[in-house]
């Protein structure tokens, strides 16, 4: 059981909240790590899961729950994001830990132990911001943070390329981004004392502009619980 507000304000006797049922669990699988980090599932429908410093892959096979390991992150512990987009016919994901960013891809032309391709974007000699916290997918672009700045990076449309110069800043305040987040077609940028909400206008030197009284004078302290419900 875990307790529920009551909207109204006030439920019968008084009360302000009331103990609701959790829905009922079933344990698929155990994975060999240490805690489950992330759980991502990308635009191919593949299920993604990182647990300590191990990225798999989960799927079904002959009926049952299995898992393939598809590489070692230089992380093990702390929160890391992804984000999916589809480039040259592959579903590529990006993971982001603050520390590296890393490329996950699915070729999907046979089982996860041959068709799923895993490097570091420094590897690939993907330029741009490359030790990002928080990575979303918006109209064709992948968004990154700097971290400990106000700037974001944001790629050539439909690529994983970042040119150096391919940057705003969030500077309505002068406070340091800790969170991206996407809401219908904005792009929401959660500062440590500011939000700012920007959106597309395809302007061809840069694509995203902030939106007029798209400024929010309240930030965010705990960058991992930015969710969309």
């Amino acid at each position: 059981l875990y307790p529920e507000v009551i909207e109204s304000g006030t439920g019968k006797e008084s009360q302000v909240a009331y103990l609701k049922s959790t829905p009922g669990l079933k344990k698929i699988l155990s994975l060999l790590g240490m805690g489950v980090r992330l759980i991502h599932i990308d635009s191919n429908g593949d299920i993604l899961v990182v647990s300590g410093n191990r990225l798999y892959t989960i799927y079904k096979e002959s009926g049952s729950w299995t898992f393939f390991l598809i590489g070692f992150l230089s992380t093990d512990a702390g929160p890391i994001k992804a984000a999916s987009i589809f480039v040259d016919d592959s579903h590529k994901t990006v993971i982001v830990d603050g520390t590296q960013n890393y490329l996950v891809e699915n070729a999907a032309t046979g089982t996860p132990a041959s068709s799923f391709f895993f490097n570091t974007f420094g590897s690939l000699s993907y330029l741009g911001e490359l030790t990002a916290s928080h990575v979303v997918y918006l109209d064709g672009y992948l968004i990154f943070n700097e971290a400990l700045s106000d700037r974001f990076y944001v790629t050539k449309w439909n690529t994983l390329d970042v040119d150096p110069l391919s940057f705003a800043s969030s500077e309505g305040n002068p406070d340091k981004i800790v969170a991206l987040a996407v809401n219908n077609r904005d792009l929401w940028i959660f500062n440590e004392r500011s939000i700012e909400i920007w959106s597309n206008t395809g302007n061809a030197d840069f694509p995203f502009e902030r939106v007029s009284g798209g400024y929010i004078e309240k930030g965010c302290l705990a960058p991992a619980s930015v969710a969309k419900i």
